[in-house]
């Protein structure tokens, strides 16, 4: 009798592979995984060492779900990221073989961890999706979260096994979700910047109401934190104060002209009353708004701001959501207004 020749049902197929957690049998699957998906320089380290991958598992820093083919092999993997066990988790190194891509698998990997962050009692999770593919962003968008911001040429593209593929440093869409309804927040931000912050806020159901503008008059504090080797650096306002702008230009000169940053960004809480002014401020110095940082509710979120010593091509940015294209459109209008205003 001649072999069927029917084809697999894609549910067949699809049931051939399994979701597990973490062991040392997996793990030592991990660099090997990440070498062919994203090459030597993947940005989180610890996935090309087993060891330092299961010590943050066991630490609750990190929780890993590997994929396994019906062979048992690992030919897939996903984790929440919780530094300092945050109850804001990121879902991130996420990676699935070519030759097992089509199969759902980052999203089932995705709603695995999406369980267990609730029974964490995360408050939110947040991704970061790549953006020289779309295949990413599908996965957080099917989950309902919404995208929150843009990091423009956050890394080169090596960090993703991009170099001499992509012809620009690589950007980033941000995409949260709550998990836990937080509560009512109070945001100041320049007049011009409320309505899109409005509808960042509202997508995710965050109930809100923007404050009036006050000077600081204290001294300001920053914290600046230069990555060299990504070539970028991010300034934190810690306190707002009557010198933030200041503090802000001087470190932007030193991480343009002695530490070679091709990237900077600037980090405002939105929950200040003199954040509309240092924001004024930094377009003045070229720095133009890309989103909203979600953070705790009890450390409050953070209004983001950018400058790139070097221009980038935003058609080669692809995105997929209807509101992320809206936002990207809106960043890249307030580029186009802060570098004619200089």
């Amino acid at each position: 009798m001649a072999a069927s020749t029917a084809p697999v049902s894609l549910e067949r197929l699809e049931n051939s592979y399994s979701l597990h957690r973490l062991t040392p049998e997996y793990a030592r699957a991990i660099p090997a995984l990440t070498l062919r998906v994203n090459g030597p320089s993947y940005v989180h380290d610890e996935v090309y060492h087993p060891d330092r991958l299961l010590r943050l598992n066991l630490s609750g820093e990190l929780v890993s779900v590997v994929a396994l083919d019906s062979a048992a092999e690992v030919v897939g993997h996903s984790a929440l990221e919780r530094p300092k066990l945050s109850r804001i988790a990121e879902t991130g190194e996420a990676m699935v073989l070519p030759e097992h891509r089509h199969h759902h698998l980052l999203d089932r990997m995705h709603g695995y961890l999406e369980g267990i962050a609730g029974a964490l009692g995360v408050i939110g999770l947040s991704s970061d999706a790549v953006t020289h593919h779309i295949f990413s962003q599908r996965t957080c968008e099917r989950f309902n979260s919404r995208p929150t911001g843009i990091v423009l040429g956050g890394l080169a593209p090596g960090a993703d096994n991009l170099e001499g593929v992509y012809p620009q440093r690589l950007s980033f869409l941000e995409y949260f979700k709550y998990v836990i309804a937080p509560p009512p927040a109070l945001a100041f931000a320049p007049e011009h910047h409320q309505g899109i912050i409005a509808r960042i806020l509202g997508g995710l159901g965050r109930k809100f109401s923007f404050g009036e503008h006050r000077e600081a008059g204290q001294a300001g504090k920053i914290d600046c934190v230069m990555e060299p080797d990504n070539q970028r650096a991010k300034i934190s306002v810690i306190q707002p104060g009557a010198d933030s702008a200041a503090q802000i230009c001087a470190a932007t000169d030193r991480a343009l002209n002695e530490d070679g940053a091709e990237e900077i960004t600037v980090e405002l809480p939105l929950g200040d009353p003199a954040t509309p002014g240092i924001a004024i401020a930094v377009e003045r110095r070229g720095f133009f708004f890309t989103g909203i940082k979600m953070r705790d509710p009890a450390d409050g979120d953070l209004m983001r701001f950018q400058y790139l010593k070097n221009p980038l091509n935003f058609s080669l940015i692809k995105l997929d959501g209807a509101f992320a294209i809206e936002l990207l459109k809106y960043i890249d209008e307030a580029r186009r207004r802060v570098a004619s205003a200089r």
